[in-house]
Formats: structure tokens, sequence, C-alpha cells
């Protein structure tokens, strides 16, 4: 993965930058929709960071192991990227257009009192399990992927900080750009379309 391996070493920065930024985008997306259902934006976002890294632990711990077990690591890393594009989309569009499903779940919450604390998060988990789950196994399947090929750890940390950097741009590029032009829902569409680009760039590999 050194220097004679330039191509492959391109393609992984663009995939890990397409995957980190794609995370961000959609849990801000997530911020906003559930602010819209439960009519405020702080609690909003306690829910969804609790929720976005309860998640990325439970990944982490279950697919990294599974990716010591299988043939090639590549292709589940190629299909966790399909299914975050695919579930991370169908999550946005629930918490902003799926008010026939909501709008129980809601007045549920809002009649259960001192549970109804609780009882959101376990709602926002729920909702949010899937694809942030596989959001955490992205990194370790990579790292398998790349230990078998002999990549040092100075490349693993490379593409750490290139995800890093995803997310950062991530956080910033919905409310500057394209929440303001586009709208939430075509914003979530666009980092599904990140996922989708990332999980065909592992082909070059």
């Amino acid at each position: 993965m050194a220097s004679g391996r330039f191509p492959q070493t391109a393609a992984l920065t663009f995939i890990f930058f397409l995957s980190g930024a794609s995370g961000l985008v959609f849990e801000i997306v997530w911020f906003r929709g559930l602010a819209l259902s439960f009519g405020s934006a702080t609690p909003a976002i306690a829910i969804v960071v609790a929720a976005f890294m309860a998640g990325l632990a439970l990944g982490n711990l279950a697919l990294g192991p599974l990716a010591d077990r299988i043939a090639n690591p590549l292709r589940l890393y190629q299909r966790l990227e399909v299914g975050i594009g695919v579930t991370g989309l169908l999550v946005s569009l629930l918490l902003l257009r799926g008010e026939v499903v909501l709008e129980p779940l809601i007045r549920l919450v809002a009649g259960a009192g001192a549970l109804g604390g609780p009882l959101r998060f376990l709602l926002v988990f729920a909702v949010m399990t899937v694809p942030t789950a596989l959001m955490g196994g992205t990194l370790p399947v990579m790292a398998r992927a790349l230990h078998r090929s002999g990549a040092t750890g100075r490349v693993l940390g490379w593409l750490y900080a290139v995800n890093t950097g995803g997310a950062v741009i991530g956080s910033l590029v919905p409310d500057l750009l394209t929440v303001p032009s586009v709208g939430l829902a075509a914003t979530a569409s666009l980092a599904a379309l990140g996922n989708l680009m990332a999980a065909l760039a592992v082909r070059s590999l």
C-alpha cells in the first residue's frame, strides 16, 4: 500500500472521505428531522448523538470480528456502504415525511411523563440502529482488509484522518450549502449517493 500502489491509496482516500462526509450529512439531517418532530433542537441533538454513538459502537463490536472470519473483507465493506446509503436515506425520509408512522409514537412519548426521555431515546435508537451500526463497521472491516494486504499503520492512520476530515466537511455542507438550496430530503439523497459512490470505488481495489 506504499509508494508502488498509489492508485489503490488514492481510491481508499476517496472512499473514506466520502464515507465520513456522508455519515455526518445523515446525522445533520436526522437532527433536523427530529427537531421538526419533537419541537426542540436541543433534545434532538442529544438523542441523535447518543443513538449515533451507540450504533457506531455496536457495529464496531459486531462487524470487526466478522471481518476476521470471512475470505473477502472488501466485499463486506462494499455491502456496508450500500447498506448505509439505503438505510440512511430510509431513516431520513421517515423522520422528514413519515408523519403517519411517527405521530402516534410521538403522542405516546409525550404522554409518558418521566418515562418520556428514555422512551424517546429507545425510539430514536431503534430507528437509527441499522445505518449507524453499519457505519461503525466500516473502519474495522477496511482495517482488516488492509492488514491482510500488508498495509502499514501509517496507511491506516492516514485513512482514519481522511475519514475524520470527511466528517468535518459533512457537518458543514448541509447547513451552508445543500439544505438552503435543495432541502433536507435532497441533502439525504446526496449523502446516500456518496455511500454508493464509495461502494463503487471499492471495485478498483
